[in-house]
């Protein structure tokens, strides 16, 4: 991938994980990494990424309720 490309990935990790603090030093390191990189496969990565992340972070919240509501309903 180009420069620019490297940048737009940075910038999508970004924007899903706002509390992700990038500085420039991570832009020097992370870039030339990415340059390496094709860019279709790193976004398709990071997208089954966020994906998997997500549901298993909703999964935590939810499934403490769900089982409630299964003991409770099977009582």
């Amino acid at each position: 991938m180009n420069r620019q490309e490297a940048m737009d990935v940075l910038e999508t990790i970004k924007l899903l994980y706002p509390k992700y603090e990038l500085t420039l030093e991570k832009g020097r390191i992370l870039i030339p990494l990415l340059e390496r990189m094709e860019y279709g496969l790193v976004m398709e990565n990071l997208t089954n990424y966020v994906a998997r992340s997500l549901f298993h972070q909703r999964l935590r919240i939810l499934l403490p309720t769900l089982l409630r509501k299964i003991r409770i309903k099977n009582k």
